[in-house]
């Protein structure tokens, strides 16, 4: 078997492979042998069939095979023989089959970058993890939001708005100078909205900022009618009016006023507990692995940032251009989900399909040196490692873990699986490895932003680096 190599660019290659007609001969020998013991051809018994009419009878298919077979095999065998480890699935093109001269086909691989990263560069590294202190404002706040989402609303029959009240009005938009309209004198009635709710904290209308608004709902009461100028804004859907002055017109029907549960045993026996040292106790304990958990994936980004800072080297373009894709449309999709109007997310587009390229570059690095040091480590995911996955997915689901073995085996996920556990396996190891000093959590945050901030300037090319670059060529 022949192979030549031509190199296509950064991690990419195209094998030429050339199979001989001895072993086209030789495959085609084997799968007559093993399909004539089998075979049924009329007017002999079955098994005695001769080869020349197994091979007008099932010329055609048995040829298609030993194609398939020996492209699978002779693939494999091109890759271990240069030594090639493909990241995805090789694509094959250009096959050229005729069984009586040779087989030839090129395959497009994209493959492993090659570079040094030796233990001292990823042992022993320096991390600062934020502390998981949990404080008695910690506590009094997320006791406050219970108590805020347990409020009741009580009318207010005597006096007007105060801050933090609410007030349902009718609110009427018209342009501010008076003109003739079919309805009568007055202004151009723009937008009207029938009991709407208003907060005396934000000067906010159903469909526009309205500044002043909280102001002018101060002191209202209920069958008063108040009156402001404001200047719609151009998140105002009717865009002939948008930048343009509006009358509002403020006819209040009630007045609320927010009354929150004391903080008390009642209240904890609200939410579940006994009393409320009990619930204090049960959120500081929340708090507590929140903190936690914020803080060892803030360790985890930082021992990322500080491994890509050790080497730089050379991504397959084609699967960092495919991942950046998929991450861009997530993001256009998580916009849509918000409410993003589409024209905004047009305009956004190549903002985000930069950001989107960066952040798949610098996801496929961090695989290919967690892979790397895998590797090196002999770090991999044990037939009981996936078992017991399997387990706590059983669990958390409250299923068994043999319908979530069978789901995984008819979806195809188990080498996602298997690479989630060994990158778990390989961070573990590198933080264990790692010396980790426990910082206030402004101080991990400052040191984070500082080593991503270094990481981010390395990756870009200095002014040289674009002067001296080639015509039309751009730093991504």
């Amino acid at each position: 078997m022949q192979v030549e190599v031509e190199e296509l660019g950064p991690c990419k290659k195209l094998l030429k492979v050339e199979v001989p007609a001895q072993r086209i001969k030789e495959t085609l020998d084997k799968q007559y042998g093993e399909l004539a013991p089998k075979a049924t051809v009329p007017g002999f018994r079955q098994g005695k069939a001769p080869r020349r009419l197994l091979e007008l009878r099932f010329g055609e298919q048995v040829l298609d095979e030993v194609k398939e077979s020996l492209i699978a095999e002779s693939s494999q065998e091109a890759l271990e023989k240069e030594g090639l480890k493909p990241l995805t699935e090789p694509k094959v093109d250009n096959v050229q089959f005729d069984q009586d001269k040779v087989l030839s086909f090129e395959l497009t691989v994209e493959t492993r970058p090659v570079f040094s990263l030796e233990p001292e560069d990823y042992k022993g590294i320096s991390l600062k993890k934020p502390k998981s202190e949990v404080t008695d404002e910690d506590v009094s706040r997320v006791l406050e939001d219970f108590r805020n989402s347990n409020a009741t609303l009580d009318t207010v029959s005597e006096g007007g708005a105060k801050k933090r009240d609410l007030v349902i009005a009718d609110v009427k938009l018209s342009s501010p100078s008076p003109i003739w309209t079919p309805s009568g004198a007055g202004g151009e009635e723009i937008a009207s909205y029938e009991n709407t709710l208003l907060s005396t904290e934000e000067d906010r209308l159903p469909e526009c900022a309205a500044p002043g608004l909280s102001e002018a709902l101060l002191g209202a009461t209920a069958g008063e009618v108040r009156a402001l100028e404001i200047t719609l804004d151009d998140k105002f859907p009717k865009e002939e009016h948008r930048g343009k002055k509006a009358r509002v017109e403020l006819k209040v029907n009630e007045v609320k006023r927010i009354r929150l549960p004391e903080p008390g045993d009642e209240l904890a026996q609200a939410a579940g507990y006994k009393t409320l040292a009990d619930m204090k106790e049960a959120i500081r304990a929340g708090i507590k692995r929140s903190k936690e958990n914020l803080a060892q994936e803030m360790l985890k980004s930082a021992l990322a940032d500080t491994l890509l800072s050790k080497v730089d080297f050379e991504i397959p373009q084609d699967i960092a251009e495919s991942m950046g894709q998929d991450i861009l449309k997530r993001r256009q999709i998580y916009l849509q989900y918000r409410g993003v109007p589409q024209e905004e997310i047009a305009k956004a587009e190549e903002e985000l399909s930069t950001r989107s390229r960066e952040e798949a570059a610098k996801s496929l690095k961090l695989y290919l040196l967690y892979e790397h040091i895998a590797d090196k480590e002999k770090i991999f995911a044990t037939e009981q490692d996936v078992e017991e996955r399997i387990e706590a997915l059983a669990t958390a689901r409250q299923v068994t873990a043999a319908r979530v073995r069978d789901y995984i085996q008819q979806q195809n996920l188990l080498p996602q699986l298997r690479s989630q556990i060994r990158e778990e396996k390989i961070i573990a190891f590198l933080l264990n490895e790692a010396q980790v000093e426990e910082v206030s959590p402004d101080e991990a945050a400052a040191a984070q932003a500082k080593q991503s901030s270094k990481e981010e300037k390395e990756r870009r090319p200095s002014a040289d680096e674009k002067k001296d670059a080639p015509s039309g060529a751009s730093e991504d």
